[in-house]
């Protein structure tokens, strides 16, 4: 008769899967996934990266370009400030000039630059002197002091004793141009004394200095803007910048 129980070491012990456990698919396609998501939103990051860097590249580059432009503007409006000098002298010399007299003096200068629309002298500050003349009568007897559209670009002129720009504005004849102002004074010959005569005046039109300067090959690229330095020494100190 078979003993009911078995020695310990004659027991049958339970047989053990052979067989190795399948890892889940769950877990496999998880792991997949989470590293795929990881490396996509590392390649988004890095592109947005380059993006920002290429974006502020194309962006230093074109400030260096607008002020480069600045300066050529500014030097092709002083390489013509001599003609308000030449206003200056000639009215320092006949201070009660007619439109005549100017006329003739005024065409001289005006054969030789073709960017040049008009020139003027506004004494006491009202419009007493044009070239020319032609579709440019009803601007005579203007009071720029009395317009509020000019007055502040007049009264930097008298307080800096420099010249200064307005612009470019719309001309009522068609067409863009630069104002140029400058202070004249002449001499008191009672007692020697300086006093102010009123302002000698450029208007320069707009798009032939732009051809002067190369600007249209970049403002066919750009939407810009042309502004005054606030708060620079220098009058005529001018700032291009990009509006689109």
């Amino acid at each position: 008769m078979e003993p009911l129980l078995k020695p310990f070491d004659q027991q049958e012990s339970p047989q053990k899967d052979i067989h190795p456990s399948k890892p889940s698919r769950f877990g496999v396609s998880g792991k997949f996934l989470f590293f795929l998501t990881l490396i996509i939103g590392l390649l988004f990051l890095l592109s947005n990266i380059y993006i920002s860097n290429v974006a502020d590249e194309r962006n230093s580059i074109l400030k260096q370009k607008l002020a480069l432009m600045a300066d050529k503007i500014e030097d092709s409006i002083e390489s013509r400030l001599f003609m308000l000098d030449e206003l200056e002298s000639y009215v320092q010399v006949s201070p009660e000039l007619d439109q005549s007299d100017f006329e003739v003096f005024a065409h001289t200068m005006f054969e030789r630059d073709p960017s040049l629309r008009s020139l003027q002298l506004a004494r006491n500050s009202v419009l007493s002197h044009i070239y020319p003349l032609t579709n440019n009568k009803a601007a005579l007897g203007h009071d720029l002091l009395a317009d509020e559209n000019r007055k502040a670009d007049v009264l930097l002129a008298y307080q800096s004793n420099a010249a200064t720009i307005s612009g470019p504005l719309n001309l009522r004849q068609g067409g863009l141009a630069l104002v140029v102002r400058q202070p004249v004074n002449i001499k008191n010959n009672a007692n020697q004394s300086t006093q102010s005569w009123g302002l000698s005046i450029l208007l320069l039109d707009w798009d032939e200095l732009l051809q002067e300067t190369d600007l249209l090959s970049l403002a066919g690229e750009q939407s810009l803007a042309l502004r005054k330095q606030v708060g620079n020494t220098n009058p005529i100190k001018l700032l291009l910048t990009c509006t689109s």
